[in-house]
This record gives structure tokens, C-alpha cells and sequence, in this order.
């Protein structure tokens, strides 16, 4: 059975059916904005270069500016879906290391090995310019 629904004035407003579209189709715009919100925010971090790879020793030697890329997408999806981001260079390197293992360890955030270290290895790269 479709229901109708009136506006004021008794006049037809629309249907159920309708109005349940117009749902989804406001949903599917938020998440729309969501996406664009992400794509900004990735936008405003810093890309990485040649000299940021360079500089990079222990745990992250030999990443390349294509790794650093990478964790900068990832910083910015994964991180970036649940809370704001914060600038690179708002915290140390060391801070970085610990801030995003403990993410990992003790907030129960869901990323493997790879995607934790080239995070890491994106932040302290850029941390430490």
C-alpha cells in the first residue's frame, strides 16, 4: 500500500515511496561530501619529495617518494576517516612513531603492518623537514 503525505495546504506532497528515495538520494550527497571533505583534506597535506625519502633511516631507509605518497593516502583515508587530521609537522618524528603504533595497539584502529609503517614513515618524513 502507498501512503500519501500532504503538505498544509492538503495538497499532495508526496508518496512514501518517493519520499524514501529522496532519502537515499540525500545520503548518497553526504556521503558525496564526505568523500570531497577527504579529497580537500588530503589536498592540504604536504606531498612528499625526493629530500624526504633521502633523509630517512632505521625502520623507513630505502622508502621511496612513492612509499611516502602512499602513506600520505593512507594517513588521510584511514586516519582521516575517523577524526581530523593534523598538520605533520604538529608533533616530532618520535611523537609520530608512537602516536600511530598506539593507534594501532591500544585504540584498536585496524591496520596491518604495511599500511602502519608507511603512515609512520609519511609523518616522520614530513615532521622532520
Amino acid at each position: 500500500m502507498k501512503e500519501t503525505l500532504t503538505d498544509q495546504s492538503g495538497s499532495a506532497a508526496c508518496s512514501v515511496l518517493s519520499c524514501k528515495q529522496g532519502k537515499r538520494a540525500r545520503a548518497g550527497i553526504r556521503w558525496s561530501v564526505l568523500v570531497l571533505a577527504l579529497s580537500a583534506c588530503e589536498a592540504s597535506l604536504p606531498r612528499p619529495v625526493a629530500s624526504d625519502a633521502a633523509r630517512l633511516g632505521g625502520n623507513f631507509a630505502g622508502s621511496s617518494v612513492a612509499d611516502l605518497e602512499q602513506g600520505r593516502t593512507l594517513y588521510s583515508s584511514r586516519c582521516g576517516s575517523c577524526h581530523a587530521l593534523r598538520a605533520p609537522a604538529t608533533e616530532t618524528p618520535d611523537a609520530w612513531r608512537v602516536e600511530v603504533h598506539e593507534m594501532r595497539s591500544k585504540k584498536g584502529v585496524h591496520l596491518s603492518d604495511d599500511e602502519e609503517r608507511r603512515i609512520t614513515a609519511y609523518l616522520v618524513s614530513i615532521s622532520s623537514r
